[in-house]
């Protein structure tokens, strides 16, 4: 995958309203967390570029840059790409959701936020 097939399945994948990827009540105390794959099939901005093959549910909780180099492959991410491009669109998508408060989730915010990644 390139940069462009990239941001437009994030674009897509956004606008369909399948993000965010969040995990209800994951601490018995009704916490909700950013996961990358969610038990509703959501998948998070970067879970969008993890294989299912490769999918590890211990990934749950670990910061991008803690699953590329010791689970999966540098071939993941987009020709054009970095690991720090990657980490800034996952940090635009979880600020999303930390600001949700029971709102919808925000194409136009998100597309904004992330489209000087893409330039």
């Amino acid at each position: 995958m390139n940069k462009q097939e990239y941001f437009d399945l994030l674009e897509k994948t956004s606008l369909e309203g399948k993000f965010p990827a969040v995990q209800k009540n994951f601490d018995n105390v009704g916490g909700t967390r950013c996961v990358y794959r969610s038990p509703e099939g959501n998948m998070c901005a970067f879970g969008l570029l993890i294989p299912e093959e490769k999918y590890d549910s211990t990934f749950e909780g670990l910061m991008v840059d803690e699953i590329v180099p010791e689970f999966l492959t540098e071939s993941i991410i987009p020709e054009g790409m970095t690991l720090e491009d990657l980490k800034e669109i996952q940090r635009s998508h979880d600020s999303q959701v930390l600001n949700i408060c029971g709102r919808k989730w925000n194409h136009e915010r998100f597309m904004v936020d992330i489209k000087s990644i893409f330039n």
